[in-house]
């Protein structure tokens, strides 16, 4: 089963520019500058893969995947467990003093 992978990418070029690229790649097939796959031999160059956006969008494509994910990792939900640990640690400390 192969997965897929993504990563921004950044370069002098794109600095000037404002941009990012963000690449995807399904195991040797790779997203293009116009949205289609193409896939590639291994070691071979990979031009005209990812599609540039704007570094201000960054944030907004992180939010909107969280809000169709339900989450961008897991650390939410690591979160909400840690704080009902400390709450159930707390109420145990508290009775323990109190004696």
């Amino acid at each position: 089963m192969t997965r897929f992978e993504a990563a921004i990418l950044d370069g002098p070029h794109l600095w000037t520019m404002n941009r990012v690229t963000l690449a995807v790649r399904e195991g040797n097939s790779y997203l293009m500058e116009d949205g289609t796959w193409q896939a590639f031999d291994e070691g071979t160059a990979t031009e005209g893969t990812g599609i540039a956006l704007p570094r201000g969008a960054i944030e907004a494509i992180a939010v909107a995947i969280q809000n169709w994910q339900g989450h961008a990792s897991h650390a939410d939900t690591e979160a909400k467990v840690l704080r009902e640990w400390l709450a159930v640690e707390r109420e145990r400390v508290d009775r323990t003093l109190g004696r």
